[in-house]
């Protein structure tokens, strides 16, 4: 039996579907939540489970495999209770969920530029003394919780290959070994076989620090870009959410926007991606990796800053993208968009990589771990 104890998030309705239609060992599909019901709309057969249930009444058998999608405490717990029990033991990580535990700033490099440094500081300042324990808190949460249950894992899939080589080599002790996944595929995204057209620019992906909205809106204000901005703020933290939508217009009176201020269905999202000739994703970690297939595979004009593992993850595709840096420099880069040559190599690319048989064959394979 396989138990896939899936995060309550939208790609998790794609491992239903995935699995019951590739795999052909048994599978049971948990959602664990303590008030018995989830947040989202999930196809096929599920279960729901407290988490005391997952911490003190599960038992696998030897043969079994348990697959966590996303980290969450009671994952934690459970393994650290299981850690020398014979059954698989599968982590597919979600990003945010690794870059909190094994890539933030005290192993890796800080996720925020100077402008959303400060607006963090300013947005978590309320408790002092909490601000100054929270990393002693961490550093033996870490220590004494989170690795040992790392150590149980005998598979970490991360969201892009490179991530777990830079894993890896800040942590050679972790024992894990690797393991290739995708979430989803260019037809559970609903792209258009239409080409992008116009000159707006996608700006980010949600309500999130780690976009650093205000730094990369800075830099665009002093260039003049004259392009309207896209912001999507549909998920997130809802007071940054706030901050932006009250911040952005007034701030930045010379610039056009459109902010996506709700989660919209997957078709009404793509016509307003189809507007977008250009994208900066101005993360310095792995995110949006969805949104980012998406837009390769319809063309956009793509921008990255250098220091993203995704940039390395892209020319090792040899996909077509340019960097942040290479913007600021040149923001005429804003006024063409792809030729429709790069658009056909990028699409082919994507298209091969992100394609439902590939992403199924990376199912697949779990069976032959």
């Amino acid at each position: 039996m396989i138990y896939h104890i899936l995060n309550d998030e939208k790609f998790s309705d794609w491992v239903i579907q995935s699995y019951s239609s590739v795999n052909k060992r048994n599978n049971q599909f948990i959602f664990i939540s303590d008030h018995g019901k989830i947040n989202h709309s999930f196809i096929g057969d599920f279960d729901i489970f407290p988490k005391n249930w997952l911490i003190n009444e599960f038992i696998p058998n030897d043969n079994d495999v348990v697959i966590f999608y996303y980290l969450h405490l009671h994952s934690i717990k459970f393994l650290n209770k299981f850690s020398k029990s014979n059954f698989m033991k599968i982590w597919i990580g979600y990003g945010s969920d690794y870059y909190y535990y094994l890539l933030n700033k005290f192993n890796f490099q800080s996720l925020y530029l100077n402008e959303t440094k400060a607006i963090v500081d300013r947005m978590n300042k309320s408790n002092s003394l909490k601000k100054r324990l929270l990393p002693v808190y961490q550093f033996l949460f870490f220590k004494f919780k989170v690795f040992p249950a790392l150590l149980a894992l005998d598979y970490f899939a991360p969201v892009i290959p490179n991530e777990f080589t830079i894993i890896k080599r800040i942590y050679p002790e972790l024992q894990f070994k690797y393991l290739d996944f995708t979430f989803g595929d260019i037809s559970y995204l609903n792209c258009s076989n239409d080409f992008v057209s116009g000159s707006n620019i996608l700006l980010g992906n949600s309500a999130t620090y780690s976009c650093n909205h205000m730094d990369i809106l800075k830099k665009l204000s002093s260039i003049h870009i004259s392009n309207r901005c896209v912001i999507p703020l549909g998920y997130g933290n809802l007071n940054y959410k706030k901050f932006l939508l009250d911040t952005i217009p007034k701030r930045f009176q010379n610039m056009n926007f459109l902010f996506i201020d709700k989660f919209l269905p997957i078709n009404e999202y793509n016509k307003l991606l189809n507007e977008c000739s250009f994208a900066i994703m101005p993360h310095l970690r792995q995110q949006a990796m969805g949104n980012i297939y998406a837009l390769l595979y319809s063309g956009t004009k793509l921008f990255l800053f250098n220091d993203n593992p995704v940039s390395e993850f892209l020319k090792d595709l040899n996909v077509i993208f340019y960097s942040i840096e290479s913007l600021y420099v040149s923001p005429s880069l804003l006024n063409l968009p792809l030729s429709r040559k790069q658009m056909v190599h990028n699409r082919q690319v994507i298209g091969k990589y992100y394609s439902k048989e590939n992403s199924y064959k990376r199912v697949f394979k779990i069976d032959y771990l």
